[in-house]
């Protein structure tokens, strides 16, 4: 099965502090809940991965996202 879409949603009130929240992924490395979250949806080789967020909370988001950037696409 080819995934075209994956969609993260976090644009409800008590989703917008999650993502940016540091966490450790199972290797040991210290990383935002939305880089770990924006890798594992990229694991599935999807055609574009993108994150459903609240007008104004793209910038957080995008910083929270790190170098994880570059096929990430917020919709506000």
């Amino acid at each position: 099965m080819h995934i075209k879409h994956s969609v993260i949603a976090a644009a409800g009130h008590d989703g917008q502090s999650l993502p940016v929240q540091r966490l450790v992924d199972r290797d040991g490395v210290a990383k935002t809940a939305l880089q770990i979250i924006v890798e594992e949806a990229e694991a599935a080789v999807p055609d574009d991965v993108s994150l459903v967020a609240r007008p104004g909370d793209q910038a957080a988001f995008r910083a929270a996202a790190g170098n994880t950037t570059s096929r990430l696409d917020l919709i506000p």
